[in-house]
């Protein structure tokens, strides 16, 4: 799962690793050491003590001709172990039959 799985690479401090997980759309825009700094900035606030995550809203994007999204819109919510809460959106781009990030966003909305 690309969500789950770029939270894992980023609360592990992984930055090349989390890049790896973007689309090739995302890419073009994106550099690894966006992510390093991105890790630098915000890894108290949106990473450090990352649980899981829960996806409570799926929403299709474009169909190709094959009727298979092009991309595909989550919404959920973030726990972490020290109890706050968030929650993300991340638009997935499908390449070769993966389902890679495009765009991520997250909010912490409740606080222990």
């Amino acid at each position: 799962d690309a969500v789950p799985d770029i939270f894992l690479a980023m609360a592990a401090g992984d930055a090349r690793g989390a890049y790896d997980m973007f689309s090739e759309r995302a890419q073009v825009a994106l550099e690894p050491s966006d992510i390093q700094a991105q890790l630098d900035r915000d890894y108290d606030a949106y990473f450090a003590q990352y649980d899981h995550v829960e996806t409570t809203e799926i929403e299709g994007g474009h169909f190709n001709e094959s009727d298979y999204p092009e991309y595909v819109t989550l919404r959920g919510v973030v726990y972490y172990r020290d109890g706050r809460i968030g929650e993300f959106e991340a638009v997935l781009d499908l390449e070769r039959g993966l389902l890679k990030i495009a765009e991520i966003r997250v909010g912490i909305f409740s606080q222990p």
